[in-house]
């Protein structure tokens, strides 16, 4: 349900009054003040020109830090309906749901255990920190890959190709053996000086070879932190392998496909710049 507008405070968030909330009534007012400053000079030197509302419009947006639509971009198609919130049990399969509309690099976390290779496909990857230079991937807790990275205390996040949809699968199968075969690592003579415990597939788009350094128990995962000791760049520059809405796509202008398969129209595409 729609909350009702207040009639006696236009900046403080729906619901609170403003004197509980003064610290955010000031930060608002100063935004809302600025907008309609820049909004009146904007319009009052456009008059003349006869596109005072374009100008107005776009200063609002530039100063609020929103992109303005293109012109002709259908407002409708471009931004979704809004819904209720969604909590409790509930909010399990939704947040899934959120993260899955979220497009992001399908990785391979590989690592090599005493003498055995072995890796677990991935979108959990982030990057921390660039002093020192360093990564955090997110592991279940039950996963062998988990207890592997423990004990070998190094693993790799390589950024799987687009061609690479196969391995992808393969590697995230729960179950299924994660061993990889020798013949499968990358025989690049850029990686003749990396050590053996760093394993490189072969074909992929990049990788950073990464010394553990922390693990977080947190829920059903493992937060496990990286510093970065090395970073491989395949030469040929392959396409990266991105997943979006539970299914592959091999590049930002296939999201643009995707989002047309799922009922946009050509128009809208086009508005967003694919």
């Amino acid at each position: 349900m729609r909350t009702p507008r207040s009639t006696t405070s236009s900046c403080a968030w729906p619901g609170t009054s403003r004197a509980a909330s003064s610290q955010a009534v000031t930060s608002s007012t100063r935004c809302s003040t600025l907008v309609r400053r820049t909004s009146l000079t904007a319009t009052s030197a456009g008059r003349s020109t006869g596109t005072g509302s374009t100008r107005s419009r776009t200063a609002w947006s530039v100063r609020c830090g929103r992109s303005p639509l293109p012109p002709g971009a259908d407002r409708a198609a471009v931004i979704p309906e809004r819904v209720g919130a969604v909590t409790g049990a509930a909010a399990r399969p939704a947040t899934r749901d959120f993260f899955s509309r979220c497009a992001a690099t399908v990785n391979l976390i590989t690592v090599r255990d005493g003498n055995v290779a072995s890796g677990m496909t991935a979108t959990s990857v982030c990057s921390l920190s660039l002093d020192p230079p360093s990564a955090l991937i997110c592991v279940n807790r039950e996963a062998r890959t988990r207890a592997a990275i423990a004990a070998a205390e190094s693993f790799v996040i390589s950024v799987l190709s687009q061609d690479q949809e196969e391995v992808a699968n393969l590697f995230s199968r729960p179950g299924g053996n994660k061993t990889i075969p020798e013949t499968l690592l990358s025989d690049d003579p850029v990686l003749d000086g990396i050590g053996p415990e760093f394993p490189v597939l072969d074909g992929v788009a990049g990788a950073l070879m990464c010394r553990l350094q922390c693990a977080v128990d947190f829920g059903s995962h493992s937060i496990m932190i990286g510093l970065v000791e090395a970073v491989y760049k395949n030469e040929a520059d392959p396409q990266p392998l991105v997943y979006h809405d539970r299914r592959y796509v091999s590049t930002v202008a296939n999201l643009g496909i995707a989002w047309l398969q799922d009922g946009l129209d050509a128009s809208s595409i086009s508005a967003l710049g694919w």
